[in-house]
This record gives C-alpha cells, structure tokens and sequence, in this order.
C-alpha cells in the first residue's frame, strides 16, 4: 500500500482506529462479542496501563485525535483525569486482557520460577542512553534475586530481543530470553502474554506497568526491584519519576525489599479495571459496533476529511 492511500485511510477512519488494532486488542474484544466482521473501535481505546490519563495527549492537542471522541479507558483513575483534562466522551470498561477467554487446563507455575519484565522502548521512542549500559546496570541490581530462583526467563520486547548486545548479556547471566513480538499485527499478543506469565509462580518488572498489573491480576507473586529506566526514553518528562515514587508509596508491599511472598490480586484487578467488564452485549454497543453508530461514524469522518481539504462544511 502506497504513503499516499495510507495517509488517506489515517484521515479517514482515524488514527485511532488504527492504533486499536495494536496489542490485537481490537480483535480481542471483537472475539468476546461474538463479531466475525472487523468493525473498528468506533473511539480511542486505551493501549496500556498509566498512572496518567491513558490517552495520546499529543494527538489530542494536535487535532490528530479530536477531542469529542469517545476514549475508552481502563480504571477511574484514568477516568477523573481525562475529565480534569476537558475530555467529555468518556467510558471505563477496563483492560482488554479481563475479556480473554481464560485458559484451558490448569496454570499454577512452575515452583521457583522467576520471569522478568523489564521497561522498554517501542517503535518511535529510543532509549535516551546506550540500551547495553541501561542492562549491565539493571542486570547487576538483578544478581541477588536470580540467585534465590531455580530458573529465571528474561521475556524482552522485539526491538531489544534483536539487538546483540543486549541479548548476549542476558545469556551471559545465564537466564533465557524470550519475546512476544511486535505490538503490531500480533492478534494474539495478549493471549500469548497471558500463556507465558502462567508458566511461572513469580514475575519482576523494574516499573509499574501493564505487564506488572496484569501479572498480578492472574495471580502471580509480582513485585518491583532494579533501576527503572525512568526518564530513559528520549520522550519522557521528569514527572515520569514522580509518578514512579508516587506508586511506590501507594503500594509499598510491591516492592522487593517489603515484598512477603504473596500474591496481591487485587491490586492488579482495581489497576486494570476488572470490576468494569462489560457483558458483550453491552460492550458491542458501547465500541460503536451497532449500524447506525458505523454509517454515522463513516459519513462523519467522510466530511471532516473534505472540510480539512476543501474547505465543505459539515452540515
């Protein structure tokens, strides 16, 4: 498909639209509804877990993202935000991983097993600094926890699984390394995230994050430890560090150094929004998958596209 069609296709059906099929949430939910046809998410539906609002504050601002768009989010939190934030067409439903159908057989994880999630980049943003010295530093603070593990499983997003040097100092730690793929075109992605974190009885992350809360939320003994990576992506502000000692505090018992052995569930339910699951029916008319929501839906994208180029009024 040629740039030129594809930025067509951007302006007309929505950025958002797009950016729903990421993670293979679109799908997901589109399975949960008993759909055959791909219908798309007639709003923005939230990526990933955030302490913030949970939504592209930059498309928004930019009019990439118009804001009387519906914005389908994850927990309240996310919610008062947005709405502090101006936006109006707001809807908690709660992540996508609590309409996965849930798993066949049974999934307890392997007794002294450890699997690691460690912060990442992602298509458009770099680490600030060397990827390689970020995981010496990380994986030195790791070396006294691997060593009360029987096996441990460093599970790395695509761009750092390809990169060599990285790679080579996880094996040289002797832990193994796997990965979920790309975010993109990977309809199973939550699925197989779900499949693999089953498999152990303890997961680390070095931030508060999807992976944490959902590890928690399936019921295993999640915690905190190592250097964060915070402030590591060329993006991000300094309030990303605030943020990150603002979740320490609000969960001391996540932490490495407080950490009892246990399994905090219900932390990961209330972070991912479990008690705001949607029966499908429901959920079906609240994503816009009704026809009258997709005709209005194509006919007002159809004219906010010619206003843009030629100057027609919507009316």
């Amino acid at each position: 498909m040629t740039s030129l069609s594809n930025r067509f296709i951007m302006r007309v059906i929505g950025r958002e639209m797009l950016n729903n099929e990421m993670y293979g949430h679109a799908g997901l939910l589109r399975s949960y509804c008993g759909l055959k046809i791909p219908l798309p998410i007639q709003g923005y539906l939230q990526h990933g877990w955030s302490y913030g609002p949970g939504m592209p504050l930059g498309d928004i601002e930019s009019g990439e993202l118009p804001r009387d768009s519906h914005f389908f989010l994850w927990n309240s939190r996310n919610e008062k935000i947005c709405h502090n934030l101006g936006l109006q067409n707001m809807k908690v439903i709660g992540a996508p991983l609590v309409y996965l159908q849930p798993p066949s057989g049974t999934w307890t994880g392997a007794p002294d097993s450890l699997l690691l999630f460690p912060a990442h980049t992602n298509e458009n943003e770099p680490f600030a600094e060397d990827g390689a010295t970020l995981f010496s530093r990380y994986l030195k603070e790791l070396d006294p926890i691997i060593r009360s593990f029987q096996s441990t499983t460093m599970c790395l997003y695509w761009r750092e699984f390809e990169d060599a040097r990285i790679r080579r100092l996880v094996e040289d730690r002797g832990l193994a390394i796997t990965t979920l793929g790309h975010r993109d075109q990977n309809p199973d992605f939550v699925a197989r995230f779900r499949d693999l974190v089953l498999r152990y009885k303890y997961v680390c992350s070095n931030s508060y994050s999807t992976a944490l809360f959902y590890s928690l939320y399936l019921g295993r003994r999640a915690f905190v430890h190592g250097e964060t990576f915070v402030n590591r992506l060329k993006s991000e502000s300094i309030e990303s560090l605030t943020q990150f000692d603002e979740m320490r505090r609000r969960y001391p018992q996540l932490d490495w150094d407080r950490f009892n052995d246990t399994s905090f569930q219900d932390i990961g339910a209330d972070e991912i929004g479990a008690s705001f699951r949607l029966p499908p029916d429901q959920l079906r008319t609240e994503l816009g998958w009704t026809p009258f929501r997709q005709l209005k839906s194509i006919h007002r994208r159809i004219a906010r596209y010619a206003q843009r180029k030629i100057g027609l009024s919507d009316d």
